[in-house]
Order: C-alpha cells, then sequence, then structure tokens
C-alpha cells in the first residue's frame, strides 16, 4: 500500500492548514482595504479577477508538474524527478515574468476595456493596486511551484510552515500600509509583493538544500528536457486552457455584476471572500488528489488510486458539510467585519446562505473529483466539460437569469450552482465508468 491512513492525515491536513492561511488573508486583505471605503474594496476585486486570470497560466504549470513529478515518485525514479522539478520551476518563472510585463505594461487597456463604465474612484484604486501586484506575479509563480513539489514529496507541513510566514508578513505589511501610511489598495499590493518574494525565495531555498527523495539543485542544472517538459505541458497545456477560458468566464460575469453598480461589487466580493471559507476542505482535498492519484498511478496501482480517491472524496463531503453549517450559524458577525452599508450587507448574507447549501452538496464532486482524473492523465475529458460548462451555465445562465429575468447579483450566483450541478454528473459517470485508468503520462 502506497499510502496509508496516516499517509493521507499527513499530507491532508497541513493543505487544510495552508486553505485555511490562503483564505484567511485574503479576507483580512479585504477587510483591511475595506477600511479605505468601499471604492477600494471594490477596485481590489475588480483587479484580483483580472490578476488571476493570469496566473492561471502558471498554475497550470504546478498542476502539470505535480502529477508528473508524482508519477516518477511512485515509479521510484529519483533522478526523473529532479529533472521535472527543474523543469517546472524555469517554466513557471518564464510564464510569470511574461504575465508580469503583460499585466505591468497593459494594466490600464485592460481594465478600461473590461469594466468599462465604472466608476472613477474604483477605476482608480484598481490601477493602483494592480500596478504592483503585477510585479508580485514572478515569486508567486516559483513558489507555487515550490509548493506543488513539496506536496508531491509528502512535505506538506514545511509548505504550510512557509505559507503561514509569508501569511504573517502580509497582515503585517497591510496593517502598517494601509492603517499607518493611508496607501490603501496600493498599501494592500505593496504587502503581498513583499511576502511573495520572502516566501518564493525560502522555498527554493529548501529544495535545493533537501536532498531526498530528489534534488532540486541537481534539476536546476539541467539542460531543457523536452521529453520531461512535453510531459509537464501534456498535463498543464489542457489544465491552463480550461483554468484561463474558466477566468475569462470570471470575468465576463464580474463584467455583468459591475454593470449593477459598486452595492453588487462589493457584495459579490465580501460574499466571494466568506464563501472561500467555506471550501477549505474540499480545496485541500483536491490538491491532495494530484499527488495521491498521481503517486499511484506512476506505481501502476489503479485500483489503489480510486480507493485512495473514494477515501478523500469521503472526507471531503463530510467536511464540507460540517464548515457549511458552522459559515452559516456565524455569518452575522463575519459580515459585520467588513463595514458594508445596510444594502451591501443584506445582498451578502443572501449569496452566503445560498452557497452554504449548494457548497454542501456539489462542490466536491465538482472540483475533487477532476482532480482525481488529472492525477490520471485524463486532462483533455476535465477541460471539455469545465469549458462547455462554464460557457453554457455559467455564463449564458448568469446573463439570461441575472439580466434577462432581472435577478441581479443573485441570478450569477444561481448561475454558479447550475454551473457545479452539471460538472459533478459529468465527472461523476466518467469516474464511476474507468476510463482513467488507463491513463498514461509518462513515455
Amino acid at each position: 500500500m502506497i499510502f496509508t491512513k496516516q499517509n493521507l492525515n499527513r499530507l491532508v491536513w497541513p493543505l487544510i492548514g495552508e486553505q485555511i492561511l490562503s483564505v484567511t488573508v485574503g479576507i483580512a486583505d479585504t477587510v483591511m482595504v475595506a477600511y479605505c471605503g468601499e471604492e477600494a474594496m471594490s477596485g481590489v476585486a475588480l483587479s484580483d479577477s483580472i490578476s488571476f486570470l493570469l496566473l492561471q497560466v502558471f498554475s497550470a504549470l504546478c498542476t502539470g508538474g505535480a502529477v508528473v513529478v508524482s508519477q516518477y515518485l511512485g515509479r521510484s525514479d529519483a533522478p526523473g524527478a529532479g529533472r521535472a522539478a527543474g523543469q517546472l520551476v524555469w517554466l513557471t518563472g518564464a510564464v510569470a515574468l511574461v504575465m508580469a510585463a503583460l499585466g505591468v505594461i497593459w494594466r490600464r487597456q485592460i481594465l478600461q476595456t473590461l469594466f468599462e463604465g465604472v466608476e472613477r474612484e474604483v477605476m482608480e484604486q484598481a490601477l493602483a493596486y494592480f500596478k504592483l501586484i503585477a510585479f508580485s506575479f514572478p515569486f508567486l509563480g516559483v513558489y507555487n511551484a515550490g509548493a506543488a513539489l513539496l506536496r508531491s514529496m509528502g512535505a506538506a507541513g514545511v509548505s504550510l510552515r512557509i505559507a503561514l510566514l509569508m501569511n504573517v508578513l502580509n497582515v503585517a505589511g497591510n496593517a502598517w500600509l494601509i492603517y499607518g501610511k493611508g496607501l490603501g489598495a496600493a498599501g494592500a499590493a505593496a504587502s503581498s509583493l513583499a511576502a511573495r518574494a520572502v516566501a518564493a525565495v525560502l522555498v527554493i531555498a529548501y529544495l535545493c538544500w533537501r536532498s531526498a527523495p530528489f534534488s532540486l539543485r541537481a534539476g536546476l542544472r539541467c539542460r531543457p528536457q523536452l521529453k520531461t517538459a512535453a510531459a509537464i505541458l501534456r498535463i498543464g497545456v489542457p489544465s491552463g486552457i480550461e483554468n484561463s477560458m474558466f477566468q475569462i468566464g470570471k470575468l465576463l460575469v464580474q463584467r455583468l455584476v459591475a454593470s449593477f453598480g459598486t452595492v453588487a461589487i462589493a457584495a459579490n466580493a465580501a460574499a466571494g471572500n466568506i464563501a472561500c471559507i467555506a471550501t477549505i476542505p474540499g480545496s485541500a482535498i483536491s490538491l491532495a488528489l494530484l499527488c495521491v492519484v498521481g503517486r499511484c498511478m506512476g506505481a501502476q496501482c489503479p485500483d489503489e488510486a480510486a480507493a485512495d480517491a473514494r477515501r478523500l472524496m469521503k472526507m471531503s463531503f463530510v467536511s464540507m458539510l460540517v464548515l457549511n453549517a458552522a459559515v452559516w450559524v456565524f455569518l452575522g458577525p463575519v459580515v459585520s467585519l467588513y463595514n458594508l452599508s445596510g444594502p451591501t450587507r443584506a445582498a451578502t448574507v443572501q449569496l452566503v446562505h445560498w452557497h452554504c447549501v449548494f457548497a454542501a452538496l456539489l462542490w466536491t464532486p465538482s472540483f475533487c473529483l477532476p482532480s482525481v482524473l488529472r492525477g490520471a492523465g485524463d486532462v483533455a475529458f476535465t477541460m471539455k466539460v469545465s469549458i462547455a460548462s462554464m460557457w453554457l451555465m455559467r455564463i449564458g445562465g448568469s446573463y439570461l437569469l441575472a439580466r434577462g429575468m432581472g435577478l441581479e447579483i443573485l441570478g450569477v450566483w444561481v448561475a454558479i450552482f447550475l454551473d457545479w450541478g452539471l460538472r459533478a454528473a459529468l465527472f461523476f459517470i466518467r469516474f464511476q465508468r474507468g476510463a482513467w485508468r488507463a491513463g498514461q503520462i509518462l513515455r
């Protein structure tokens, strides 16, 4: 048996801790920026919707690298894992530099094109934030690559400790720059830039110092390995297309939300932050499934991959149910942190209540099951389903329900739940039929 129950717990619990840090710091950023007014909070939300799109490109490479390294480790091929790790870091760093350049040079054109008609103060805050946050893309890309490698080798605890330091630095920087210096959205971006730079240096230093189960130092010295890079790209390119199209869909929906005014933008941002709390365990287990299934498939143990997937899926279902119930109960005090106006607060509470119900029921099969398929190399199917469902349900449904039926922001969120339902059904059928068991990445 490759993964005992104890092994899975050692992988999953640090990942849950890392996701908690990610979400709580995101909430802290929004709450701190909200101190400067709903215009600042809305500007950060608009900028983040674009930066998330750009970041999905190298996030997909990290997914590909994690799966490939896991499969090499499943084969007990340490040199192959080291080569794959080195290629992942170089690829991710190069792509992230391109994304940073695009963000710095064309930020005004991008923001004004996508969010035409947004109030001037909101746009100015968005531009100030995006200018600085774009410089952090290379550091965040390298950090994400390193964190993916740590998960592949089962050292999720190290990733958690580095994430903790990064987030402490970020919050402390926010307190100084937003409250102390009065820099608003720009202060939040500068704080994130510094924290991400420190995290990137630490994670690469640790991986280069460590010699088992593979050496990143040796991998970084390797010349470009076309075979290894191709294996990473066979996972990364479809995942990148899927993630990028998903973020484009979110941008189109965000543009629709922006047309409903500042109250809708702020409620959508606050509800989105709070909703992330309710998906923490599912997000962590989704990351774990990539490594677990990849390692099992590399060792040519598809039955064990399926058994571990079911075990982790059950864990996700139970934890999501409990956590969403807790979010519902304690929603009032949490919303109070955002300093929202009466109409914005009411809209936020309504959206989160809807989210709690559907996240408990649909999030796990909608987002954890595709991680099982990706870990086995079945990325083309996940890409096709995700893109089709996003355009049909999330985008088409948003415009139909929000504008056509007059539901506005609530219609946008109902369309999201319809997207989850279709994804969940199609991924469940694929998993049960077992075609993914014959997947092959390393050739």
